[in-house]
């Protein structure tokens, strides 16, 4: 009888298990796939983009990060009474994403 699958070999990662680790490197490429990819339907919004600097980001690259982030923080003007936006600071969360009218995607802040 020929062998059609070959069973996959195991592999060790530094996070697996209960106490595993992740490198810095690890971390800011999943945000990059959250970025490029989930942040299209899914939130961060209990994270602040000053939290990036825990996975080693400086001021300098937080302030801009949030600065060119897609989704803009909503802003009210007391003076004329409207809704507009406004640019991200490093101390504002991640905007939400809206689906007007459907059930939005689970929040990843609140899985992760």
């Amino acid at each position: 009888m020929d062998v059609v699958h070959v069973a996959p070999q195991e592999v060790e990662f530094t996070f697996n298990g209960p106490i595993g680790t992740f490198d810095q490197r690890q971390l800011q490429r999943g945000l990059q796939v959250y970025k490029e990819v989930c942040s299209n339907c899914h939130s961060l919004s209990h994270v602040a983009f000053r939290d990036l600097k825990d996975i080693g980001y400086d001021d300098g690259q937080v302030k801009k990060f949030a600065a060119d982030w897609a989704a803009k923080q909503p802003s009210f003007d007391e003076k004329a009474g409207t809704w507009g936006e406004r640019t991200n600071l490093p101390s504002d969360h991640f905007p939400k994403v809206y689906y007007p009218g459907q059930g939005s995607p689970p929040d990843l802040s609140l899985i992760t």
